[in-house]
């Protein structure tokens, strides 16, 4: 899957788990921010959210997921990584580190596990074929 097919596939997912108004930034000028989201609680509370997806034949490294802290710091509450592959431990590790922004991730098995409940499993199929 090509990387545009693949952040409109995860912007599909993120509609479909309830974010509202999911961003895509432009390819080559995203300084390493895919999306953005501005999350609502009701009419009281909301924050910034960056999302990051990556597709890689290994696991996502420690300096990935500072680098992705980087592009959003200051801009975003929240981050979001989403890989088609896995994290190393230290990668692990760096997303709660003390001092920094929160960042969640998910994972390639994650991922399809997300996609075969929202029923778009024949999206990735399809798109392989």
């Amino acid at each position: 899957m090509d990387p545009f097919k693949f952040e409109k596939l995860y912007q599909r997912i993120l509609r479909e788990l309830g974010f509202k108004q999911v961003y895509a930034t432009i390819p080559s000028r995203d300084g390493g921010i895919d999306g953005k989201e501005v999350f609502r609680f009701g009419n009281v509370l909301s924050f910034h959210v960056m999302f990051q997806c990556k597709r890689c034949k290994g696991s996502i490294s420690p300096s990935g997921i500072r680098d992705f802290r980087g592009g959003y710091d200051g801009r975003a509450y929240k981050g979001l990584f989403i890989t088609t592959r896995s994290y190393s431990g230290e990668a692990r590790k760096e997303t709660k580190k003390a001092g920094t922004y929160p960042i969640n991730l998910i994972d390639g098995e994650q991922l399809m596990d997300i996609m075969q409940n929202l029923k778009l499993v024949f999206l990735y199929r399809w798109s392989h074929e």
